[in-house]
């Protein structure tokens, strides 16, 4: 029986090794580019560098906590994250819709400005500031549209505050989408 695996394994190995389909050939996948985008202020504005989506567990607590940068220049920062509250432990981040309003899963994010060497601007959008009792017109709102094959995807929204203080000058973040590597 070996005898006649050998020839046969000489034929048609050849056509496995090019038959393989590879990534990021054609159609509408996004495997061989990860990105963060949004309009910030109706400006669109891309995080695509240093793109990557950080996974912990400590104590019951699940977080994901995506990031990227806008260029070496200016490091214009753009930080996502999901976790589940202290009152409910072991829940997973799933796909579905995480609002800053959520009893279960709380939200954190940040929009940093580097203004010179010595000098940054932050603004701020997420559970804390919601839980203010400030109005706040825009709450954030990431989606997780799916986590596969080491890659979340989704989008975000919200109004961000400058110093994390709602009654603060605003940006305006709308049609936030992303697609990162899972760490």
């Amino acid at each position: 029986m070996v005898k006649f695996m050998a020839p046969l394994l000489i034929l048609f190995f050849p056509f496995f090794l090019f038959s393989c389909s590879k990534s990021g050939s054609g159609g509408s996948s996004n495997s061989d580019s990860t990105y963060i985008k949004c309009d910030m202020d109706g400006v669109a504005k891309s995080f695509n560098n240093a793109v990557k989506a950080d996974t912990l567990n400590v104590g019951g607590i699940n977080s994901i906590e995506i990031s990227g940068f806008t260029n070496n220049v200016n490091k214009e920062t753009l930080h996502l994250d999901i976790s589940n509250n202290y009152a409910e432990p072991g829940l997973p981040i799933i796909a579905g819709s995480y609002p800053d309003t959520s009893s279960s899963f709380n939200l954190s994010s940040y929009y940093l400005l580097v203004v010179s060497q010595d000098s940054t601007v932050q603004y701020e959008a997420g559970t804390s500031l919601a839980s203010l009792g400030d109005p706040i017109v825009n709450h954030l709102n990431i989606v997780v549209t799916a986590i596969v094959r080491g890659y979340i995807s989704g989008t975000f929204s919200g109004d961000y505050f400058l110093s994390g203080d709602p009654k603060a000058i605003k940006k305006t973040i709308a049609n936030g989408t992303f697609y990162v590597p899972l760490q």
